[in-house]
């Protein structure tokens, strides 16, 4: 289920996943997007296996209630965007480098013409945190691409990350990431960089809208 449907009834949708899964035309069922409250909700229901939820070193706000409710729950959590629009490709150094159309989340400012949340954003905090990832990497000697996805995959309940790929040379970057080691320092270091970032944007996992414009609950 990529969003929840709350015009469906989760009970009616679940009982379709179930005798599904019975006939055995699909193995496993997930969800996508559902925060704290759907989450029991749809669990009340029947058992899921998998959240697939945003969440990358420059998102971490899964981090507040939702990741900890997939761990008590042993459900998956499979983070989609995990390099965050390209920012973690170091590629970008300021917010007007960003191409058109990656400048949407909620790390922008409101009045960029492709963003619809209409809020000041986070853009100095977001680059801090990019900058202050660049220079862990170096220390490590490792490619940012690589500690970013790396990272993710020594988080709890993040059993798959999923990193798309334009062409085979990515393919081979995203498989060097899925063998990184990450020493808990670093780990460490991580998270203390992005920790001023993730505070700022709170514990609301969308990434294009809060408050009454968030698709979240």
């Amino acid at each position: 289920m990529h969003w929840p449907n709350h015009d469906i009834p989760f009970a009616d949708t679940m009982d379709t996943l179930l005798a599904l899964q019975s006939e055995g035309k699909i193995r496993a069922i997930g969800v996508s997007n559902f925060g704290t409250r759907d989450m029991p909700d749809m669990l009340q229901c029947g058992r899921y296996d998998a959240n697939q939820l945003p969440y990358s070193l420059l998102w971490r706000a899964i981090e507040f209630e939702v990741q900890p409710q997939c761990v008590a729950e042993n459900i998956s959590i499979l983070p989609y965007s995990p390099l965050n629009q390209a920012l973690l490709t170091d590629r970008y150094r300021n917010a007007d480098e960003m191409p058109f159309s990656r400048t949407r989340t909620r790390h922008f400012r409101g009045d960029r013409r492709d963003s619809r949340h209409g809020t000041p954003g986070f853009e100095n905090e977001t680059f801090a945190a990019v900058d202050a990832i660049r220079e862990i990497c170096a220390d490590i000697n490792q490619a940012m691409v690589h500690v970013a996805l790396a990272w993710l995959l020594h988080k709890p309940a993040v059993s798959s990350v999923l990193a798309g790929a334009r062409n085979r040379q990515q393919v081979n970057s995203n498989l060097i990431a899925g063998s990184l080691s990450l020493s808990d320092e670093t780990v460490a270091r991580l998270d203390q960089a992005t920790a001023d970032l993730k505070a700022v944007l709170g514990p609301d996992p969308d990434m294009w809208g809060v408050g009454q414009d968030s698709r979240y609950r």
